[in-house]
Order: structure tokens, then sequence, then C-alpha cells
């Protein structure tokens, strides 16, 4: 049986066309992101539901339920109001539910425009440090993202269990995904205020993630991200292809080695070509390194030289 397919599941990497650029296409090219509509601001919002917005935001969000949260964050989007996107940054600080996290990000996007766009980014920063705090922290716990079936120690997609596990992981990508899209949007550059290393989004299964996260990398051509990105030229050196062998360092116990592995590639959406990624992390190499490079020895024998 196959994986569960989710909308941003096995069949249908990244979000679409865009990410699908040529193989040594130039970073100018790769790095432009098309408007995208916000998928909150279809209604506006009444003048209740704004005072209720605020009223709710104001309050940290805590008492509503998941729902009313990400309603009370979407009817924000509406209020021309620059203390929203502050409230909005507080109540992110303590927000574990995806499902929110990702409708507060895209209600800051609606913010990024004059005179509220500093504040937004901001905020988006804030959150970003936060994502990746998250990310790798679960690759320090050996978490796959995925359930791991306890008497295989393969990955488990298919019990009730296992399913709810992969959906928590989809809804964080969703999230972080819709995070790192409205710093792109914003046009984000490097800055010293928030000097965030991106490299744990590497190895995250959603591929909007890893290539919004190539993008921001080849923005601030970033070189602490190239062990990284080396890894991940391993696991797809072409577009049509992948590879889990070789990748990890099989010293030490069979159990360590197994836990290695499953954390690189226990998730079932890593084992698939991904064609989206490849593009990005050929033109994010070409970006920092200022080379065109075809394979991931190539990069190693760069890098090397480098260090």
């Amino acid at each position: 049986p196959e994986p569960p397919v989710t909308d941003r599941g096995i069949d249908q990497p990244g979000d679409g066309s865009d990410w699908d650029q040529p193989t040594g296409t130039t970073p100018d090219a790769v790095l432009a992101v098309p408007p995208q509509p916000s998928p909150t601001a279809e209604a506006p919002a009444t003048a209740h539901e704004a005072k209720a917005a605020v009223a709710a935001l104001r309050k940290g969000l805590r008492a509503k339920a998941d729902a009313d949260q990400a309603a009370a964050l979407a009817a924000a989007g509406d209020v021309n109001d620059e203390s929203i996107v502050k409230e909005i940054g507080k109540a992110l600080r303590k927000e574990r539910a995806a499902d929110v996290r990702r409708v507060a990000y895209d209600t800051l996007r609606r913010y990024l425009h004059v005179p509220y766009r500093e504040r937004a980014v901001d905020a988006l920063l804030d959150a970003l440090e936060r994502e990746v705090d998250r990310e790798r922290s679960r690759i320090a716990k050996a978490d796959p993202g995925v359930r791991i079936d306890p008497r295989t120690g393969d990955d488990d997609t298919y019990s009730p269990e296992g399913q709810a596990v992969y959906e928590a992981t989809a809804r964080a990508g969703r999230a972080m995904a819709t995070l790192l899209t409205g710093l792109l949007e914003a046009g984000w550059s490097p800055d010293a205020r928030k000097d965030v290393d991106m490299s744990p989004l590497l190895q995250c299964p959603d591929d909007v993630v890893v290539v919004s996260a190539l993008k921001l990398i080849a923005v601030g051509k970033d070189e602490r991200a190239l062990p990284e990105m080396l890894e991940l030229f391993r696991q797809y050196p072409e577009p049509a292809r992948y590879e889990t062998g070789g990748v990890v360092d099989r010293g030490g116990t069979n159990a360590t080695a197994k836990a290695a592995w499953m954390v690189r590639f226990g998730h079932p959406d890593k084992r698939r070509a991904r064609p989206h990624v490849h593009a990005a992390l050929r033109a994010a190499v070409l970006a920092v390194l200022g080379r065109d490079v075809h394979t991931p020895d190539r990069l190693e024998s760069l890098i090397r030289a480098r260090d």
C-alpha cells in the first residue's frame, strides 16, 4: 500500500510549476516568487468581527479552541491597525497548534506593506527562529516525523496512530511553508538583527519548506548551510533520482546507525525523486559559491577547498 497523500503529499511535490526550474537556472530566476492571493483574504471582516479579533488577540487566544483562534486571526487581517501585528507576534510566542500558526503567518503576510511592513517582517523572523529551533530539536531527538513501528523499526503511516503523526508533520510543514513564503514575498535580505541558520529546515519532508529555505539561503549566500546542502545533493543527485545509501555515517552500533538513517530517510515523502528540491539546490549552490555544480562530489571538493 502507498503512504497517505495529503495536499502536500507524495504525488504533489511543492506548490506547483513555479518551483520546477531547469538545472543551472540563475539564482534570480529561481528566487522570483509569483504573487499569491491570501487564502484568508476572501471576505472582509465586519466591524464586530474585527473588534472580537482584537479582543481575542489581546487575551493571547489561549482560552479559545484552535478553530476560533484561526478565525480571530483571519478577521484580524482585515483590521487596519498596526497593533494587530504586535498582538499576533505576542500570541505566536506561545502558540503550539500548527494550524493556528499557519493562519497567523498568513495574516502577517497581509501586513507586508507600508506602514506595517517592518513590524510584520520582524514578527515573521521571530517565528522563523522558533520554527528552526523546533526542527533542530526534532533532529536531535532522532524523530523522523513519522511513527516508528516498535516491532520492525520501520515507518508506520498506515495505523491510526501512524496516520495521526503523519498528518501532524504535514500540518507543521504547511505552517513553515506559509512563513517562508511570507519572507520571500517581503523581499527578505540578510539582517544583523536576525541571523538564523536555516540548515535544519533542509531535512523537512515538505518540498515547499526545503525549496523556500534554499531560496532564503541563496539570498543570504549563507555558507553555514553548505554541509547540509551537500547531504541533500547526495540524496537527490538528479531531478528524477534519489539515493538512500552512502549518505548516513554507518559508524557505531546498528541501533544508532538505524536511528540516523531513519532521521534522514524515515519519512516516506523523502524516499522519492524531488525535482523541485534538486533545482532549488543547484541554484542555491550557484548563489553561495558562484559555481554551477553538477555533482555532489564536485560540491564536496569545493567545500573542502574553502576549509
